[in-house]
């Protein structure tokens, strides 16, 4: 059975997916720096096909998708909103992988802790020789501690359930939204619908976005919504930067109407043609109340390990004609 990994990030990974794989595929590749001509060509009887971020942001391999050999379209990660039925074959499967939960939610854990404790600015600050935050003479500047504050997830997800694990552990409490309401599964103290959003978020500490992007969720934090925060409460966004109003966003954290925000998640991505783009159309980066990260809360070795080896049990589920994990189209 033929197998093309498409991209250099699929390219690079070979070795680690034929160590997991138990089936025997005849394994192909293409990077964007080969022609379209050479993808036709390497795509020709593809079975199955894994392809990578690089190879979607080229822009060129839906020309050769429609390969009617081809089965299994694979993308070795979650998000798959771009992806239409009519970009693949007739017959042809879409499918994605979860293995992010634990290492978006320690991410998280990590923000948290980072508003609280103040770790980074406590060590400059005794490095340039104050003992301002100094307790052993009981006069220096208390930090904070996530024991006894609200958490609110938006989504309540693979994401959102490894964050709600971890943050009960720090006896937070932790309540959330999904797009129904429902009886709270533990460790949630309260599990709300998507109209119950205000109430989630005028009762929050830390508020987590982690639900899915899609006509529901673009813009769904905005001006109006932002103002149910509490002034003193933190954003973090693991999900999209579109679910958030970019402007809004930006004149709340300037105008301090609320405590902060800790961003993984942009409007602005890198393409072959600018590699180095700024992430948002207003400079986040100039504000103190902003700690921004480039879209890497889930890219962890650990999850590097897990992601290929799920790849591998799909790919396998394929070549012994059983059925398939996380079929998305």
């Amino acid at each position: 059975m033929k197998l093309v990994l498409l991209g250099e990030y699929c390219k690079t990974a070979e070795g680690l997916l034929k160590s997991h794989l138990t089936q025997d595929f005849a394994i192909a590749s293409w990077v964007p720096a080969q022609s379209d001509d050479e993808l036709i060509k390497t795509m020709e009887n593809a079975k199955a096909v894994v392809v990578g971020a690089d190879a979607l942001l080229s822009g060129r391999i839906f020309s050769a998708m429609k390969t009617p050999s081809l089965e299994l379209f694979q993308i070795p990660f979650s998000g798959h909103e771009w992806l239409q039925k009519e970009m693949l074959a007739d017959g042809c499967v879409a499918c994605n992988i979860y293995t992010h939960g634990t290492t978006i939610a320690e991410y998280v854990l990590a923000a948290m802790l980072h508003f609280e404790v103040k770790l980074t600015l406590i060590d400059a600050d005794f490095k340039s020789g104050s003992w301002h935050y100094g307790g052993s003479a009981g006069v220096g500047e208390r930090h904070g501690e996530l024991a006894g504050k609200t958490l609110g997830l938006v989504g309540y997800g693979d994401i959102g359930q490894g964050i709600a694990k971890r943050a009960h552990a720090f006896d937070m409490e932790v309540i959330a939204i999904a797009s129904k309401r429902r009886a709270a599964p533990e460790p949630l103290s309260w599990l709300g619908g998507s109209d119950d959003l205000d109430g989630l978020l005028s009762r929050s500490d830390y508020v987590v976005l982690a639900c899915p992007v899609n006509a529901d969720t673009i813009g769904l934090i905005n001006k109006d919504t932002l103002s149910k925060m509490k002034p003193s409460a933190v954003l973090i966004n693991v999900a999209r930067g579109q679910i958030c109003a970019e402007e809004d966003l930006f004149n709340a954290l300037k105008n301090k109407s609320i405590g902060g925000a800790v961003l993984d998640t942009w409007y602005q991505y890198p393409t072959p043609t600018n590699p180095t783009p700024k992430p948002s159309n207003f400079p986040f980066e100039d504000l103190d109340n902003v700690v921004m990260t480039p879209h890497c809360s889930a890219w962890s070795e650990g999850q590097h390990q897990r992601r290929w080896k799920k790849v591998a049990e799909n790919l396998d589920l394929l070549a012994q004609g059983k059925p398939l994990n996380n079929l998305i189209l």
